[in-house]
């Protein structure tokens, strides 16, 4: 369940009971406001979209533009409205992806959309095999949109060792990201598979990377693993 309200030069605030407990507020604030929400305490800045904050299942929805202490809030423009929804389910807190300024979306923004995929016939006890790697160029941006991993054994393996997985490894400034599909150490035969894939919204910066791996230190066989990753990403200007 979900309610959706909006802040506009006509309607700079609004205090409204909910019909149900809300357990999470989003933030869609494409306007040169300050967002104020005050059953929090927080204020979401101009040009940011997608804020989302925890909730204690609140029936009350409160906010309005207004800046911070410190702050001064410009003149509102006409035609521009924040959107905030109150949702009854919990979802992950994040601070959102600001806008630069007022800068059109990223989408807006020279974008580029493509892939980086590689599949490969590995031998049994291969090591670390590098499939593909991708870093964000300088004055540039991705959003990393999907990912899918997969690892199949088309030879039967030889028994021993550990470790039989393709992963997929993003590196950047909110932390790191592993996807994996990993065969259990002790199957062998041929036709066993193990597949992974996400939806992920990441945003990379210039400099930041993904790639993918895959990796076999079972012991020496006459085994053969297929391995297969791809993502999907879209760059645009920084």
């Amino acid at each position: 369940m979900d309610k959706v309200l909006q802040l506009s030069p006509s309607a700079a605030t609004f205090d409204q009971q909910l019909e149900f407990r809300a357990n999470t507020v989003v933030v869609d604030n494409p306007t040169n406001q300050w967002v104020s929400l005050p059953s929090l305490g927080i204020f979401v800045p101009q040009y940011t979209l997608g804020a989302t904050y925890p909730l204690p299942g609140t029936t009350r929805a409160r906010a309005s533009w207004t800046a911070p202490a410190g702050q001064v809030e410009p003149p509102s423009i006409t035609g521009q409205t924040t959107t905030i929804t109150f949702y009854d389910i919990a979802l992950p807190g994040t601070s959102g992806v600001g806008m630069l300024g007022g800068r059109a979306p990223y989408y807006d923004r020279n974008p580029t959309s493509f892939t980086r995929s590689n599949a490969q016939d590995l031998n049994q006890n291969s090591g670390t095999t590098q499939l593909w790697t991708y870093t964000v160029p300088a004055g540039r941006r991705s959003y990393v949109e999907a990912m899918q991993v997969y690892t199949e054994i088309t030879v039967a393996y030889g028994a021993g060792g550990t470790n039989l997985y393709t992963a997929v490894i993003a590196n950047f400034s909110l932390g790191g990201l592993l996807l994996v599909a990993r065969i259990p150490d002790v199957v062998v035969a041929a036709g066993t598979f193990s597949e992974e894939s996400i939806g992920a919204s990441i945003e990379l910066q210039a400099g930041e990377n993904i790639f993918a791996n895959a990796v076999d230190s079972r012991a020496a066989g006459a085994g053969v693993a297929q391995h297969f990753a791809v993502v999907k990403l879209t760059e645009f200007d920084a």
